[in-house]
């Protein structure tokens, strides 16, 4: 017979945790973990301060940190709640002073992501709408309204000029909104299955989705101009991983190349023809990161 392989928690000063990111100027860790995250100072490895989530969640789901590293997020489900609902807690990244929450909804939150300037906050949820919140004090500014009520919203974020958001929806559909009113700007995007990623490129004027074909097994990138809503490649199928794949796109500085992960691996394709430039790297996250210059890993 043959025994599972043990796996053990990274660990810093005896304190495990299952996620980190840096902080600071990378002089602070915040070492994620499903109950109450620390803060380190990286030179000492002393403990600064926790994030106190142990009275809010049962488990850590979501988190992110705002491009400045101001603020930090972090959503889970809530202890004691209702089948289905989340929490939502947001702290000053510099002092550890919980600024907002926990601010409670229904359904779990599939991503979140800070506005350009770290004044705000989109997160994306299974009830079919996105919600924005100020970021000092989880003040509620507009919920978009994605369209089918049972659809979910797979992903939103803010354009990197702070102009729009988009959202991704499994009902094959995605939207732009002014990020300052909450209205569409139309027309929408459409696609042939449900829509899992929707990345703007760094100066805003491309958007990368991820979608599912219509026979819900195929993965497909597309590149599109944000102003007309066109695309600017065809349909690019990048792999055929089911309902259960998993795959994340990130530009790069210039906006010319386009990397996508996925479980078994990445590979980097031209963003204006949808033509391969590698193959098939298997080091998924090395390939990712080393592409992605916008704050994308800075959130999970």
């Amino acid at each position: 017979s043959h025994s599972s392989p043990s796996y053990s928690w990274p660990t810093i000063r005896g304190f495990e945790f299952f996620d980190a990111v840096l902080v600071r100027d990378n002089s602070r860790l915040v070492a994620l973990r499903p109950i109450n995250s620390q803060v380190f100072d990286l030179k000492s490895e002393k403990p600064l301060f926790t994030f106190d989530t142990e009275s809010s969640f049962d488990a850590v789901t979501n988190w992110c940190l705002s491009p400045g590293g101001e603020w930090f997020l972090i959503a889970g489900s809530k202890i004691g709640g209702q089948d289905g609902h989340v929490a939502l807690l947001i702290w000053d990244a510099v002092t550890g002073r919980r600024a907002a929450g926990p601010l409670e909804q229904k359904g779990p939150i599939n991503r979140s992501r800070f506005s350009p300037d770290g004044r705000r906050v989109v997160i994306a949820s299974q009830d079919g709408k996105a919600r924005v919140f100020n970021s000092s004090d989880g003040r509620s500014l507009w919920t978009i309204d994605h369209g089918d009520p049972a659809a979910s919203v797979e992903d939103a974020d803010f354009d990197p000029k702070g102009r729009f958001v988009v959202t991704a929806g499994s009902d094959g559909t995605t939207r732009l909104w002014d990020a300052t009113t909450g209205k569409p700007v139309p027309p929408d995007i459409r696609h042939e299955g449900p829509v899992r990623e929707a990345t703007f490129s760094p100066d805003g004027e491309s958007l990368s989705t991820i979608s599912l074909a219509a026979d819900h097994n195929t993965a497909v990138l597309r590149v599109w101009n944000v102003t007309a809503k066109a695309p600017r490649t065809p349909p690019v199928k990048i792999g055929a991983r089911g309902e259960q794949g998993t795959y994340h796109a990130a530009f790069n500085p210039d906006g010319r190349l386009i990397v996508v992960a996925s479980e078994n691996g990445a590979r980097v394709w031209d963003s204006a023809t949808g033509e391969p430039v590698t193959p098939w790297f298997d080091s998924t996250q090395d390939v990712y990161r080393k592409y992605d210059d916008n704050h994308n890993d800075r959130c999970n």
